[in-house]
């Protein structure tokens, strides 16, 4: 009785106020049309910004990592990754001071970030993650990083730095709670990882989420089940271009390449 008393307390705690309750559906949004789309369709504004966001990600790239201050980071980012990841973190200054170590071993899919186990006895300023990469060498292959597109590295990374935003938001029984439920629910593992590419989109990586996610679907080695699961857990076309259409159109001049 006393098990099941704690039981409905946490559940009463948790079921209205977590974090991944903030998560909106923008399935089937319709977008406003504005003065500033003239005779443009929304699908031809949308392609023509991923197309100049595509043209000019070396220049981004580039310009971010010059800019940026490697000597106060605590993380060991391994060489083949080093530059779109260094990216991937100035969207989330939060988590630029934590520990973080990069592993090679079996794991289902390509990559993944996940808290240290000994962080429940961690403060959250202490904490530490892991991220997780597939080494190829089980039965589950992950997609070689190597191949990957700049641009799909980036939403790659951005995701997992997103979900690294996200664990900093819990406290440490929100995130016991939370990996309890992430493991044995489905439906709570998508919108999980809904409301990381969401994270990400907000910090300005759209275009690059897309991207990766694109590049899943085309890739000739994944599996059949790897890519329905990508497709079930991820945002929909219509939802990458209303929330481009909300968060960033307004900064958009179609200029082309330079």
């Amino acid at each position: 009785m006393y098990i099941l008393k704690i039981f409905i307390f946490l559940w009463i705690l948790f079921s209205g106020t977590s974090l991944y309750s903030q998560i909106k559906v923008f399935k089937n949004v319709e977008c406003e049309k504005s003065n500033l789309v003239d005779s443009l369709t929304l699908d031809e504004l949308f392609y023509a910004a991923y197309n100049e966001s595509i043209c000019n990600l070396d220049k981004y790239i580039s310009r971010t990592v010059q800019a940026d201050s490697l000597s106060s980071l605590r993380i060991d980012i391994p060489s083949n990754i080093k530059s779109e990841f260094i990216v991937a973190l100035a969207c989330f200054p939060e988590i630029r001071d934590k520990r973080l170590e990069f592993r090679y071993k079996k794991i289902k899919g390509t990559m993944n970030a996940r808290p240290d186990v000994m962080n429940i006895l961690r403060t959250k300023s202490n904490r530490r993650y892991v991220i997780l990469i597939n080494n190829n060498m089980g039965k589950h292959k992950g997609i070689s990083l190597e191949t990957l597109s700049p641009a799909a590295r980036l939403g790659w990374y951005g995701h997992e730095v997103a979900h690294l935003q996200s664990y900093q938001m819990m406290n440490n029984l929100q995130m016991l709670i939370f990996s309890l439920r992430y493991i044995s629910s489905i439906k709570y593992l998508q919108k999980v990882e809904r409301f990381t590419d969401f994270l990400a989109i907000e910090r300005g990586l759209l275009f690059y989420i897309f991207e990766s996610g694109r590049y899943l679907s085309n890739y000739e080695n994944a599996s059949v089940a790897y890519k329905k699961f990508n497709v079930f857990n991820s945002l929909t076309i219509d939802e990458y271009k209303c929330l481009w259409y909300k968060y960033q159109s307004v900064k958009f001049i179609k200029e082309g390449c330079k």
